[in-house]
């Protein structure tokens, strides 16, 4: 008998312990669930203040959102967005410059590219001259290659490092791109402007490209 009140106490005291377990593990999970951040809960616009050859200008940004990837502010005054198909879980979204016209050769744009199954290296490998090859005007002999740079940088929610590729052309027409290895697949953010904007616009899109936020952050 006294051996049999025995194991019920060490059959009770293991059962206690898994109770608490259970909810340690639950509270660490809810814990867990509540630090997600919802891409939904961030302001729809923002106010930024960037400086512009020397001079200091404040532009109210608007947030743009794709569902499941990422949100991003920009200048609803000087771009338009336009979100791309997703096809086969990849997309391409823009965001065009309102001031470009039919006479501009090389589009002042930012692209927000993602491809499923594929590393940073591979996504520049496959894109270097395709869709996504760095933009030149037409004149030009050399076509540039994107040449990974020995910046690894933070962009936005800082939780995510990105690689920085330059793919600035011989005529002057400036090419970035930062890459992150995103939801087993690649997420790329491309700048491109003409030779002539790069004052302005480089600096604006750069702006842009930093308030970026990855829906796991």
């Amino acid at each position: 008998m006294k051996q049999l009140k025995q194991q019920h106490a060490t059959l009770l005291s293991v059962l206690l312990l898994l109770l608490l377990l259970t909810g340690c593990q639950q509270t660490k999970s809810a814990d867990m669930q509540s630090d997600q951040l919802d891409l939904a809960d961030l302001p729809a616009t923002q106010d930024f203040t960037i400086t512009v050859e020397g001079l200091e200008e404040t532009s109210t940004y608007t947030k743009a959102q794709h569902d499941d990837f990422y949100a991003i502010y920009y200048d609803a005054e000087a771009f338009t967005y336009v979100p791309g198909e997703i096809t086969d879980n990849a997309f391409a979204d823009r965001f065009i410059s309102v001031y470009d016209d039919e006479t501009t050769m090389v589009p002042t744009t930012m692209l927000i590219c993602y491809t499923p199954d594929c590393t940073p290296e591979d996504w520049i490998a496959t894109n270097a001259l395709g869709e996504f090859a760095p933009r030149v005007q037409p004149y030009t002999s050399v076509l540039p290659q994107w040449e990974l740079t020995d910046q690894e940088i933070t962009l936005g929610d800082d939780t995510h490092t990105w690689q920085l590729w330059d793919g600035t052309a011989v005529d002057g027409t400036g090419n970035y791109c930062y890459t992150t290895s995103y939801h087993d697949g690649c997420l790329a953010l491309l700048l491109s402007y003409p030779a002539e904007y790069a004052e302005g616009w480089s600096t604006r899109m750069t702006s842009m490209a930093q308030t970026i936020v990855l829906a796991d952050a």
